[in-house]
């Protein structure tokens, strides 16, 4: 039997490594470090695809017995073939190409069921005591309303600065980071992108640090910050599936948010029509210099949504 490891986290490899020296049963098994996927050593592979998990990975020949929350184990009895193996977890599935020595995460389509009806909003908006024109407005403003880019990926913008600030937290070298990934470790804002390039952000980012990286996105239809997944889920991970499962759950971590936010005086804003306090409970503190027509668009989508909804067609 052949087993394959993946590391949560990139900088535990040092740790891993002293743990398995230091297990007996390591002593005549040994491990190949990153030699049954090479491309998995290195972030920016000439074969890099959306969710690569890049530096974080390494072949085994027998069976730990040890747990540790830095590992995730595949083993090489779940479905394969000769060329490919698909190890799944939970609703996602490593993907490794024994050929290109290649590793990636597959993700199921959104339910197409799963969409947000206008009583789920209206049901939301009465249970927070609020409009549902005021939560129209935040998701056109923040994602125009669709939580799904077209090839069925959440919708997601990487913060760069999040990124930085999270893993200074937790005590990273972020200077020697921000030197080499100046794009995904950054102390100051911006350096976004287009849409289409925020996924392969993401990945090259969880390579460096998956916690982290997850939390330095906003998700879905509100763009909320994976940082407040404390709010309804009991990790990033479980935020991030949820995000990707339906518009159903980017509502509910939404609502989750609101709730929370400020101790409820975002819901209080919201109610009073303060738009401006709105954009920097919502939008940060430096939203007049870096998006400075966010509370009067907040503004303008509210009354249409109030319009649309007063006078129906």
């Amino acid at each position: 039997m052949e087993y394959f490891v993946v590391l949560k986290n990139a900088f535990a490899r040092e740790a891993v490594i002293k743990q398995l020296k230091s297990n007996s049963l390591w002593g005549n098994a040994g491990y190949n470090w990153a030699t049954a996927y090479p491309a998995m050593t290195r972030v920016g592979s000439p074969f890099s695809l959306p969710g690569m998990l890049g530096g974080a990975g390494f072949g085994l020949r027998t069976r730990p017995r040890f747990e540790d929350a830095n590992m995730q184990l595949f083993d090489r009895s779940g479905k394969g073939g000769a060329l490919t193996d698909y190890f799944v977890l939970a609703s996602r599935t490593l993907v490794c190409d024994r050929l290109t020595g290649f590793a990636y995460w597959e993700w199921p389509q959104p339910a197409p069921q799963q969409s947000v009806t206008q009583q789920d909003l209206l049901d939301t908006a009465k249970q927070l005591g609020i409009e549902p024109e005021a939560m129209m407005a935040i998701a056109r403003q923040e994602s125009h309303g669709g939580g799904f880019f077209k090839d069925g990926q959440p919708k997601i913008l990487f913060e760069r600065h999040r990124m930085y600030a999270l893993l200074k937290k937790e005590k990273v070298d972020v200077k020697a980071l921000e030197k080499q990934y100046p794009g995904l470790v950054n102390h100051v804002p911006g350096g976004y992108g287009p849409s289409a390039t925020q996924h392969a952000r993401l990945a090259q980012a969880r390579a460096i640090n998956e916690g982290a990286a997850l939390q330095s996105a906003s998700w879905g239809t509100y763009q909320v910050m994976g940082e407040n997944y404390r709010n309804l889920y009991t990790s990033p991970q479980a935020m991030e599936e949820a995000m990707r499962a339906s518009e159903k759950q980017q509502l509910a971590y939404f609502a989750a948010f609101l709730r929370e936010k400020a101790g409820g005086r975002l819901l209080q804003a919201l109610n009073a029509h303060q738009w401006e306090t709105v954009a920097t409970l919502y939008n940060g503190s430096h939203w007049r210099t870096q998006n400075p027509h966010y509370a009067t668009n907040i503004a303008k989508y509210y009354r249409e949504a109030k319009q649309q909804s007063q006078h129906p067609k």
